[in-house]
Protein backbone atom coordinates (compact mmCIF):
# COMPACT_ATOMS: atom_id res chain seq x y z
CA UNK A 1 0.00 0.00 0.00
CA UNK A 2 2.62 2.52 0.66
CA UNK A 3 4.08 1.60 -2.73
CA UNK A 4 1.00 2.04 -4.15
CA UNK A 5 0.51 5.60 -2.20
CA UNK A 6 4.28 7.13 -3.29
CA UNK A 7 3.00 6.10 -6.77
CA UNK A 8 -0.15 7.78 -6.73
CA UNK A 9 1.54 10.61 -4.78
CA UNK A 10 4.55 10.85 -7.40
CA UNK A 11 1.41 11.43 -10.49
CA UNK A 12 -0.57 14.04 -8.35
CA UNK A 13 2.57 16.37 -7.52
CA UNK A 14 3.57 15.82 -11.34
CA UNK A 15 0.35 17.30 -12.50
CA UNK A 16 -0.33 19.81 -9.93
CA UNK A 17 3.34 21.18 -10.67
CA UNK A 18 2.49 22.07 -14.38
CA UNK A 19 -0.12 23.90 -12.93
CA UNK A 20 1.86 25.56 -10.10
CA UNK A 21 4.24 26.65 -12.82
CA UNK A 22 1.35 28.31 -15.06
CA UNK A 23 0.73 30.32 -12.48
CA UNK A 24 4.37 31.68 -11.20
CA UNK A 25 6.02 31.76 -14.35
CA UNK A 26 5.78 33.43 -17.58
CA UNK A 27 4.46 31.65 -20.07
CA UNK A 28 7.37 30.87 -22.50
CA UNK A 29 9.65 29.68 -19.45
CA UNK A 30 6.77 27.48 -18.74
CA UNK A 31 7.28 26.37 -22.24
CA UNK A 32 10.75 25.64 -22.28
CA UNK A 33 10.75 23.60 -19.19
CA UNK A 34 8.08 21.39 -20.84
CA UNK A 35 11.05 21.33 -23.72
CA UNK A 36 13.57 20.15 -21.89
CA UNK A 37 11.73 17.52 -19.90
CA UNK A 38 11.30 16.12 -23.06
CA UNK A 39 14.81 16.58 -24.67
CA UNK A 40 16.29 15.37 -21.36
CA UNK A 41 14.07 11.80 -21.45
CA UNK A 42 15.26 11.46 -25.36
CA UNK A 43 18.46 12.33 -24.46
CA UNK A 44 17.91 9.04 -21.81
CA UNK A 45 16.72 6.62 -24.57
CA UNK A 46 19.84 7.28 -26.79
CA UNK A 47 22.38 7.11 -23.57
CA UNK A 48 21.17 4.29 -22.51
CA UNK A 49 20.48 2.95 -25.45
CA UNK A 50 17.28 0.52 -23.94
CA UNK A 51 20.49 -1.63 -22.80
CA UNK A 52 18.70 -2.55 -19.42
CA UNK A 53 15.92 -4.46 -21.48
CA UNK A 54 18.65 -6.66 -21.48
CA UNK A 55 21.12 -6.13 -19.01
CA UNK A 56 18.68 -6.76 -16.17
CA UNK A 57 16.99 -9.86 -17.47
CA UNK A 58 20.40 -11.56 -17.74
CA UNK A 59 21.57 -10.10 -14.31
CA UNK A 60 18.64 -11.96 -12.56
CA UNK A 61 19.25 -15.53 -14.01
CA UNK A 62 22.95 -14.88 -12.86
CA UNK A 63 24.27 -15.48 -9.20
CA UNK A 64 24.97 -12.71 -7.42
CA UNK A 65 28.87 -12.98 -7.46
CA UNK A 66 29.05 -11.64 -10.98
CA UNK A 67 26.71 -8.69 -10.62
CA UNK A 68 29.53 -6.40 -9.72
CA UNK A 69 31.79 -7.18 -13.51
CA UNK A 70 28.97 -7.35 -15.58
CA UNK A 71 27.87 -3.74 -14.10
CA UNK A 72 31.21 -2.32 -14.35
CA UNK A 73 31.27 -3.07 -18.12
CA UNK A 74 28.08 -1.60 -18.15
CA UNK A 75 29.07 1.70 -16.40
CA UNK A 76 32.09 1.35 -18.94
CA UNK A 77 29.56 0.98 -21.85
CA UNK A 78 27.24 3.88 -20.73
CA UNK A 79 30.83 6.15 -19.85
CA UNK A 80 31.04 5.65 -23.66
CA UNK A 81 27.33 6.58 -24.67
CA UNK A 82 27.94 10.13 -22.64
CA UNK A 83 31.02 10.81 -24.79
CA UNK A 84 29.13 10.11 -27.86
CA UNK A 85 25.64 11.53 -26.95
CA UNK A 86 26.13 14.37 -24.95
CA UNK A 87 28.12 16.02 -27.30
CA UNK A 88 25.65 15.58 -30.16
CA UNK A 89 22.74 17.24 -28.14
CA UNK A 90 24.71 20.27 -28.89
CA UNK A 91 22.78 20.07 -32.39
CA UNK A 92 19.82 21.70 -30.24
CA UNK A 93 21.29 24.40 -28.97
CA UNK A 94 23.31 25.74 -32.26
CA UNK A 95 19.97 25.12 -34.09
CA UNK A 96 17.93 27.41 -31.50
CA UNK A 97 15.46 24.67 -30.36
CA UNK A 98 17.29 25.24 -26.48
CA UNK A 99 19.26 28.12 -25.00
CA UNK A 100 22.67 27.70 -24.06
CA UNK A 101 21.95 29.68 -20.78
CA UNK A 102 20.68 25.84 -19.46
CA UNK A 103 23.30 23.73 -21.29
CA UNK A 104 25.48 23.04 -18.35
CA UNK A 105 22.07 22.06 -16.45
CA UNK A 106 20.65 19.89 -19.40
CA UNK A 107 24.05 18.16 -19.61
CA UNK A 108 24.35 17.14 -15.56
CA UNK A 109 20.38 16.58 -15.99
CA UNK A 110 20.74 13.92 -18.73
CA UNK A 111 23.63 12.20 -16.44
CA UNK A 112 21.56 12.06 -13.22
CA UNK A 113 18.52 11.21 -14.88
CA UNK A 114 19.81 8.46 -16.56
CA UNK A 115 22.12 7.43 -13.73
CA UNK A 116 18.99 7.23 -11.46
CA UNK A 117 16.74 5.46 -13.94
CA UNK A 118 19.18 2.54 -14.59
CA UNK A 119 19.48 2.40 -10.21
CA UNK A 120 15.81 2.29 -9.87
CA UNK A 121 15.84 -0.73 -12.35
CA UNK A 122 18.71 -2.73 -10.83
CA UNK A 123 16.86 -2.17 -7.30
CA UNK A 124 13.27 -3.84 -8.86
CA UNK A 125 15.53 -6.60 -10.31
CA UNK A 126 17.20 -7.62 -6.58
CA UNK A 127 13.43 -7.18 -5.08
CA UNK A 128 13.91 -3.67 -3.54
CA UNK A 129 10.69 -2.22 -5.45
CA UNK A 130 9.99 0.11 -2.14
CA UNK A 131 12.98 1.86 -2.46
CA UNK A 132 12.53 2.08 -6.09
CA UNK A 133 9.86 3.88 -5.86
CA UNK A 134 11.07 6.03 -3.29
CA UNK A 135 13.80 7.01 -6.11
CA UNK A 136 11.27 7.85 -8.46
CA UNK A 137 9.34 9.89 -5.71
CA UNK A 138 12.29 11.74 -4.64
CA UNK A 139 13.39 12.58 -8.72
CA UNK A 140 10.13 13.62 -10.07
CA UNK A 141 7.64 14.77 -7.37
CA UNK A 142 9.51 16.22 -3.84
CA UNK A 143 11.83 18.40 -5.67
CA UNK A 144 9.03 20.07 -7.05
CA UNK A 145 6.80 20.29 -4.01
CA UNK A 146 10.13 22.11 -2.32
CA UNK A 147 10.75 24.31 -5.38
CA UNK A 148 6.56 25.30 -5.27
CA UNK A 149 6.76 26.37 -1.77
CA UNK A 150 10.20 28.50 -2.33
CA UNK A 151 8.30 30.55 -5.19
CA UNK A 152 5.32 30.98 -2.68
CA UNK A 153 7.72 31.93 -0.21
CA UNK A 154 10.22 34.38 -2.17
CA UNK A 155 9.54 35.55 -6.34
CA UNK A 156 13.41 35.72 -6.69
CA UNK A 157 12.94 31.62 -7.16
CA UNK A 158 10.33 31.89 -10.42
CA UNK A 159 12.48 31.30 -12.88
CA UNK A 160 14.22 28.24 -15.10
CA UNK A 161 17.69 28.43 -13.76
CA UNK A 162 16.14 27.60 -9.93
CA UNK A 163 13.96 25.23 -11.17
CA UNK A 164 16.73 23.31 -13.26
CA UNK A 165 19.08 23.76 -10.39
CA UNK A 166 16.28 22.22 -8.18
CA UNK A 167 15.48 19.50 -10.19
CA UNK A 168 19.08 18.45 -10.68
CA UNK A 169 19.21 18.31 -6.47
CA UNK A 170 16.43 16.00 -7.03
CA UNK A 171 18.11 13.84 -9.06
CA UNK A 172 21.19 13.55 -7.34
CA UNK A 173 19.43 12.72 -3.96
CA UNK A 174 17.55 9.92 -5.42
CA UNK A 175 20.99 8.51 -6.03
CA UNK A 176 22.28 8.72 -2.86
CA UNK A 177 18.77 7.61 -1.39
CA UNK A 178 19.15 4.19 -3.65
CA UNK A 179 22.84 3.40 -4.36
CA UNK A 180 23.22 1.82 -0.84
CA UNK A 181 22.61 -1.73 -1.63
CA UNK A 182 25.20 -1.64 -4.78
CA UNK A 183 27.79 -0.97 -2.29
CA UNK A 184 26.80 -4.94 -0.61
CA UNK A 185 28.44 -6.28 -3.91
CA UNK A 186 31.74 -7.36 -4.18
CA UNK A 187 33.04 -4.75 -6.59
CA UNK A 188 37.32 -5.94 -5.95
CA UNK A 189 38.86 -6.90 -9.56
CA UNK A 190 35.66 -5.85 -11.14
CA UNK A 191 36.98 -3.10 -13.33
CA UNK A 192 39.82 -5.34 -14.34
CA UNK A 193 38.35 -6.84 -17.54
CA UNK A 194 35.58 -5.69 -19.20
CA UNK A 195 33.07 -7.90 -20.85
CA UNK A 196 32.73 -6.81 -24.44
CA UNK A 197 30.89 -9.79 -25.89
CA UNK A 198 28.50 -9.35 -23.01
CA UNK A 199 28.20 -5.90 -24.11
CA UNK A 200 27.83 -6.57 -27.73
CA UNK A 201 24.93 -8.70 -27.26
CA UNK A 202 23.11 -6.12 -25.00
CA UNK A 203 23.55 -3.96 -28.07
CA UNK A 204 22.24 -6.10 -30.61
CA UNK A 205 19.14 -6.78 -28.56
CA UNK A 206 18.93 -3.29 -28.04
CA UNK A 207 18.65 -1.32 -30.77
CA UNK A 208 15.42 -2.43 -32.19
CA UNK A 209 13.92 -1.98 -28.83
CA UNK A 210 15.15 2.11 -28.83
CA UNK A 211 13.59 2.51 -32.20
CA UNK A 212 10.47 1.34 -31.48
CA UNK A 213 10.63 2.86 -27.70
CA UNK A 214 11.54 6.40 -29.53
CA UNK A 215 9.15 5.76 -32.45
CA UNK A 216 6.04 5.67 -29.82
CA UNK A 217 7.33 8.52 -27.54
CA UNK A 218 7.46 10.82 -30.17
CA UNK A 219 4.12 10.66 -30.89
CA UNK A 220 3.26 12.27 -27.81
CA UNK A 221 6.12 14.80 -27.89
CA UNK A 222 7.01 15.87 -30.97
CA UNK A 223 4.13 18.57 -30.51
CA UNK A 224 6.53 20.33 -28.06
CA UNK A 225 9.11 20.98 -30.97
CA UNK A 226 7.02 21.58 -33.89
CA UNK A 227 4.90 24.20 -31.80
CA UNK A 228 7.85 25.79 -30.32
CA UNK A 229 8.11 29.83 -30.18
Amino acid sequence: MLNLSLRALTLAVKYAFVLTLAIFLPPEQVGLYGLITVTVFYSIYFVGLEFYTFSTRDLVARPRSEWSRLLSSQMFFFCLMYVLVLPASCVLFWLGMLPWSVMASFVVLVVLEHLSTELMRLLIAIEKPLLATLIIFVKQALWAVCFTLAMWLNPDFRNISDLLLFWITGALASILIGVGPLWKLDWKGAFAKLDWRWIKTGVIIAIPLLVSSVAVRSLFTFDRYALRP
